[in-house]
């Protein structure tokens, strides 16, 4: 069974840990909101003007966007969900249930929905940044302002340079390292889910541009943090969608923010910016395609600036 490198996207925590008081203070609150097939478990901090926050792979749980999250919510109302099959919104036969970008929207709609939301606006990255995408060109009405980190395109075109990107950034010897990872001997999805996982470890160094994070970013694609089922799960989706013109729908401000050493390429960021009515790019320097990993204080100034009210 041949797949293509699914997309990764996880942040690591690198702020000291909060004083006890201010750590109960801030603690989120949280919701569980019933939806086809699962139990979506959404966490809510903060307070002003609501900000639903996305994290990629798919596969990846909320909390690694937590980074961005946390330096939001001093002046928003963060929504932080784990989306469907991962983290505390986990699905005990994931074959069973329904894998598509309709069904990811339609989960957004019914938090939305439940946490009597009127309108939010909407932090995407890589995956995530399609989610949202999707989101704006099917809820437009329902949306404030798109911010899109790292995003993975808006069609499956995005597929072929960015594996080819990843080859070139490995070079022979991380080649070889993916190599060496021995292939499932069993052919079932929970076999196939953990070759993935060793996979998105072997890849971590191409997605970066300062290979001394290597460990650390491979070390967050745990069990306890990614499952990289969902992300199997919904290749076939990811290999045949298109939203260049539906997001035309939407009106409202949209940033792109993409880090230059990106392998999914700047021709997929200028593309995206192009597709919206009123968008504009913003490129991090020194920066793979985790700037919340590398380039934190960066993107968190970007992301405060064009949130503000």
């Amino acid at each position: 069974m041949h797949r293509p490198p699914a997309i990764v996207a996880v942040a690591v925590a690198t702020a000291a840990p909060l004083a006890a008081a201010e750590t109960e203070a801030r603690a989120p609150r949280t919701h569980k909101v019933e939806a086809p097939g699962v139990v979506l478990h959404v966490a809510d901090s903060g307070d002003g003007t609501p900000v639903l926050v996305l994290s990629g792979g798919p596969g990846f749980a909320g909390s690694h966007m937590r980074v961005v999250a946390g330096a939001i919510d001093d002046d928003h109302r963060v929504i932080l969900p784990d989306q469907r099959g991962t983290g505390e919104s986990a699905i005990a036969d994931l074959e069973a249930g329904e894998w598509s970008i309709a069904r990811s929207v339609a989960d957004l709609e019914l938090i939305r929905e439940a946490l009597d939301i009127d309108t939010w606006s909407v932090v995407g990255h890589s995956w995530g940044a399609i989610l949202a995408s999707a989101y704006a060109a099917e809820h437009p009405g329902r949306l404030d302002k798109l911010a899109l980190v790292g995003p993975a395109g808006l069609s499956s075109e995005f597929w072929p340079t960015y594996n080819e990107n990843i080859m070139e950034a490995l070079g022979q010897d991380g080649i070889a390292e993916l190599q060496k990872i021995p292939p499932p001997t069993e052919q079932t999805l929970e076999a196939f889910g953990e070759f993935m996982r060793e996979v998105n470890q072997a890849m971590a160094p191409a997605m970066l541009a300062d290979d001394t994070l290597t460990d650390q970013l491979a070390a967050e694609m745990s069990e306890d943090h990614f499952e990289p089922r969902v992300g199997m799960l919904m290749q076939g989706a990811l290999q045949s969608f298109d939203l260049r013109e539906s997001v035309g729908a939407f009106e409202g401000e949209v940033l792109v923010i993409r880090g230059d050493q990106d392998p999914i390429g700047p021709e997929v960021a200028g593309e995206v910016t192009g597709s919206f009515r009123s968008a504009r790019l913003e490129t991090i320097e020194d920066c793979g395609h985790f700037p919340f990993v590398e380039k934190p204080e960066t993107l968190n100034r970007l992301l405060a600036a064009f949130l503000a009210d």
